[in-house]
């Protein structure tokens, strides 16, 4: 999902995408653009967008985050149509782990570290390598799509 809350699709969702180690073959990642890190803001005002949000309460794997990049308002729309979309086409499940399941030794992340949980997940969920996407609230955004 681009700046400017364009949705480009790089891969069939027939086809396996490369994108979450283990669970390739059970998921469909989503991208976002997004530096993260709060040293790029300025590059952004430059290529003629908005300064991000900055989140400054992201917490993954049980520790807190320093503040980082978030997301444009027009991105997280974007991603509610695209989720709404696939949960619709693919029966997935309006569902997320609440932020206090997002410890990694919890029942659901060991779901979907094995390709068993049915719902919507970021790579943290799947990997004690990743903090993508810190900052997005999915247990808002669910909610809003029920």
């Amino acid at each position: 999902i681009d700046n400017d809350g364009i949705i480009y699709q790089y891969v069939d969702t027939n086809h396996t995408a490369y994108h979450a180690g283990r669970v390739n073959r059970y998921s469909i990642g989503i991208d976002f653009s997004n530096a993260y890190y709060l040293k790029y803001n300025d590059y952004y005002v430059k290529k003629g967008f908005n300064k991000r949000p900055i989140c400054r309460k992201s917490v993954v794997h049980n520790v807190k985050l320093k503040p980082h990049l978030g997301y444009y308002p027009v991105q997280i729309e974007a991603y509610k149509k695209l989720v709404k979309v696939l949960c619709e086409n693919y029966d997935i499940p309006l569902q997320t782990p609440m932020l206090s399941e997002d410890v990694p030794n919890n029942c659901v992340v060991r779901e979907a570290q094995r390709g068993k949980y049915n719902g919507i997940i970021c790579h943290y969920h799947v990997s004690r390598n990743k903090i993508d996407c810190a900052g997005l609230d999915l247990a808002t955004i669910v909610s809003q799509l029920r």
